[in-house]
């Protein structure tokens, strides 16, 4: 009964060898995974466990095999692959010697041979509940890989070389009985411990490192917004100022086509009132939504989009309200126009970005849609991270859509509710 369950968790052990790593992998580099690769791993397990081969041969099959998958299935730099796929076996490799470590501390102790098949066996099942912590914990520590991380494989090879040389010297060649010393077992334990914990540290460490470039890439990307919206704002002001100004003259201008049509003057007259409907053509917005940061920036896309042969369609814009602040309205627009605009510019046929836009009770709904490319879509950029910032300060909600050609983006804001500042 015994020797069956010690086959019984064999295969357990063999089917775990074949799950565990590749499952980590997947979850190391952010890529879903497939079962037919989870399948043809298993069975290349069990035809290296029916031919015998040395477990030096074994692991360095594993990794080559890992590194293949990461490499060449789910299109991952070769550092990340190299990295992902040591980092697998070495977890797998130091849940036994943990295992290995607690166990040979009291096997001396154990007084028949039939308590310590009964061991190994809880020691089988030990190994598996402290591989999957291993790989919980390591997950938990580090994020997925998005970018080549050359710089962390030396320290995890490291590790994973002294815990196969300890496997390999220490513990596979344990022959019963053998006088074991506790005291060194411990010590052991003590080095494997402090292995995962300096290889946990080191991907600890990247993942702040990669939060650090990310939180840098926003506040410059929201520096760039700010700079522009200030822009926007000055030059607001100077139409503003402009208009004032051709106020002020307007009962000047109007008292000299008053003298031409009284002189009889009739073409001066007209040359006169075309200059001047020329002055305030200059000085009008091609929307107007009550704001002016928003009327000037959406004439210069307005503008940037001709010149790109794409033809923005305001008319169903109306008339915002004041209780959103103009710099966050102009971050909206301007990456959301940005993003369609660039969307659409080199599609053939016609290119036409429609931009929706009304006051609805207590909510501010936004939509923008425009013709794209027959694809996926692509990761999140900086600019639909701007617009959901946007949405979660003003307690709304962000949805985007590709169906058929066309993409399409909703935003819905919370008016009612005081804004957060945006995190």
């Amino acid at each position: 009964m015994l020797e069956w369950l010690i086959v019984f968790l064999d295969v357990v052990h063999l089917v775990a060898r074949g799950i565990f790593p590749l499952l980590f992998l997947h979850r190391l580099t952010g890529c879903p995974g497939r079962v037919s690769r989870f399948v043809l791993y298993l069975f290349l397990l069990f035809l290296l466990a029916a031919l015998s081969l040395p477990e030096s041969f074994v692991l360095g099959l594993e990794i080559l095999v890992l590194l293949g998958i990461a490499r060449f299935s789910l299109g991952r730099p070769w550092s990340v692959s190299g990295l992902g796929a040591v980092l697998a076996v070495y977890l797998w490799q130091l849940s036994w010697g943990i295992v290995d470590s607690l166990e040979s501390m009291v096997f001396v102790y154990l007084p028949s041979e039939p308590l310590m098949s009964l061991s190994l066996c809880l020691a089988s099942l030990a190994s598996l509940a402290v591989c999957a912590l291993s790989y919980y914990v390591a997950l938990r520590f580090s994020r997925p890989l998005a970018g080549p991380a050359p710089f962390l494989l030396l320290p995890i090879a490291f590790s994973f070389a002294a815990e196969f040389y300890l496997l390999q010297n220490d513990y596979r060649a344990f022959v019963l009985p053998a006088p074991w010393m506790p005291g060194k077992h411990l010590g052991l334990l003590s080095l494997q411990l402090l292995g995962l914990g300096a290889n946990l540290a080191t991907l600890y460490a990247y993942r702040r490192i990669c939060d650090g470039f990310a939180a840098q890439a926003a506040l410059d990307s929201l520096a760039q917004a700010a700079h522009a919206q200030e822009s926007y704002l000055h030059e607001a002001k100077a139409r503003y100022d402009a208009t004032r100004a051709l106020r002020h003259d307007l009962q000047n201008h109007l008292s000299i086509l008053s003298g031409l049509l009284s002189a009889e003057k009739t073409g001066e007259a007209r040359q006169y009132l075309g200059k001047l409907q020329t002055a305030a053509a200059a000085l009008s917005f091609p929307c107007q939504t009550g704001l002016p940061a928003v009327d000037v920036l959406l004439g210069e896309k307005l503008q940037w989009a001709a010149c790109c042969g794409v033809v923005v369609d305001f008319s169903r814009l109306s008339l915002l309200r004041g209780e959103i602040d103009e710099f966050d309205l102009c971050i909206l627009f301007a990456n959301a126009l940005d993003n369609a605009i660039l969307a659409c510019r080199d599609l053939p046929g016609e290119r036409r970005v429609c931009l929706f836009g009304e006051c609805q009770g207590d909510f501010l709904r936004l939509s923008f849609e425009n013709p794209c490319a027959d694809a996926p879509l692509p990761p999140a950029g900086v600019g639909l991270s701007n617009i959901e910032a946007v949405a979660k300060k003003y307690h709304g909600t962000l949805l985007v859509q590709q169906e058929e050609g066309r993409f399409c983006l909703d935003v819905l804001l919370n008016l009612s509710l005081p804004a957060e500042g945006i995190s």
